[in-house]
């Protein structure tokens, strides 16, 4: 099915359908969720063992 025509029945945009058609092909029927923006890890965060708590 042509990206456009799915981007209009799921009410995504075609970015979000590309998106997930490549996270299906690279990992399966599981692969192609929306996930997190958040990263995985901050250059501005204290250490662990330099946290008072």
């Amino acid at each position: 099915m042509p990206v456009p025509q799915v981007a209009r029945q799921t009410g995504a945009s075609r970015r979000s359908v590309c998106k997930w058609a490549d996270r299906y092909h690279a990992g399966g029927l599981d692969a192609p969720v929306d996930r997190s923006r958040r990263p995985f890890v901050s250059s501005h965060q204290v250490p662990p063992r330099s946290r008072p708590w």
